[in-house]
């Protein structure tokens, strides 16, 4: 085991270091980044429900949330036709 006054950083984090996986894909790991990819898959997951009408809240600032979101869905649609179509011709 290392010493505290012979190397701070190893000694703090040595074992950890040892057993820590950090995905390839990402920068950082550890609780706070698993709680954050968490909620944000909720979001998403939630967002995506009220786009199809199941379990809208009766709350109008969420109401225009779901308008705006269902208003840049449908621009990018348009848009994505748009191109594909310009492309075959």
């Amino acid at each position: 085991m290392t010493r505290y006054q012979d190397d701070f950083y190893d000694a703090i984090n040595g074992e950890w270091e040892k057993t820590a996986v950090i995905p390839a894909d990402k920068s950082r790991t550890g609780g706070f980044i698993d709680l954050d990819e968490e909620i944000e898959e909720l979001m998403l997951t939630t967002t995506d429900k009220w786009l199809e009408g199941e379990d809208v809240p009766e709350d109008p600032i969420l109401a225009n949330f779901v308008k705006y979101h269902a208003m840049v869905r449908d621009s990018i649609s348009e848009k994505q036709t748009e191109l594909s179509q310009s492309f075959l011709y």
